[in-house]
């Protein structure tokens, strides 16, 4: 599990929030075993996280024989596509994390269906 602790305060907020996650997946038999918290100032828009952390996590991953990988927040697909490659394992957001259903799913986010606008010719 990755949590991310936004400014210079304690990582108090993160871990509570981890441990509610904790909870969840628990409950729903997942068997967690690290939790894994990044300080930063903002989000990484490109992986949520830093290039720097996905890559330890991608060590830490391999050492351990870890499948997949929850992060405790709403990814992007870009992100989720970003950390996947950096990680080399399955990447999962909150969202899918807690699904009803059990089993984390990747949620598909439905193309913008707006007609698309046709050039006025002079």
């Amino acid at each position: 599990m990755v949590g991310l602790a936004l400014g210079h305060g304690t990582t108090h907020t993160a871990e509570e929030h981890l441990e509610r996650l904790h909870t969840r997946l628990t409950a729903r038999g997942a068997h967690v075993v690290y939790h894994v918290i990044q300080r930063r100032r903002a989000p990484e828009a490109a992986t949520y996280i830093g290039r720097g952390k996905a890559e330890q996590l991608g060590a830490l991953c391999a050492f351990s024989g870890i499948e997949a990988v929850v992060v405790d927040s709403a990814l992007s697909a870009s992100q989720i596509r970003n950390l996947t490659l950096l990680v080399g394992r399955a990447i999962y957001d909150r969202g899918s994390a807690s699904s009803r259903r059990g089993a984390p799913v990747r949620r598909r986010r439905t193309a913008d269906r707006r007609p698309l606008r046709r050039p006025v010719r002079p």
